[in-house]
């Protein structure tokens, strides 16, 4: 989830590397009194966000760019060829389902 919420906020809404874990205040706000664990831990948890954010960021840049390649040379039949994805999840951790989502898109 947090994977895909990168790419869609950096991809379609242009936000800035890092700006998942700047909405965990916001969520401890909201949520903070159901879950007081979140209140507890929010600097870890910001700081978890932040982590996977930034090493997230460095596949889906290699990925993105490799996918965007690939898919100009898919056919009239508009298919993103398996051996394809599997590469880039075996080749360059980029996963699947974010490959699977892109192809659709």
């Amino acid at each position: 989830v947090l994977r895909r919420a990168a790419r869609y906020g950096r991809q379609n809404l242009q936000a800035p590397l890092g700006f998942f874990s700047k909405l965990v205040p916001k969520l401890v706000e909201i949520m903070g009194g159901h879950f007081p664990e979140i209140k507890e831990k929010q600097d870890f948890i910001t700081e978890i966000i932040r982590d996977e954010e930034e090493s997230f960021s460095r596949t889906l840049d290699k990925g993105l760019e490799k996918f965007n390649e690939m898919a100009k040379s898919v056919g009239d039949d508009k298919v993103f060829p398996g051996a394809e994805a599997h590469f880039l999840y075996t080749t360059m951790g980029f996963p699947i389902d974010l490959t699977e989502l892109m192809a659709e898109e």
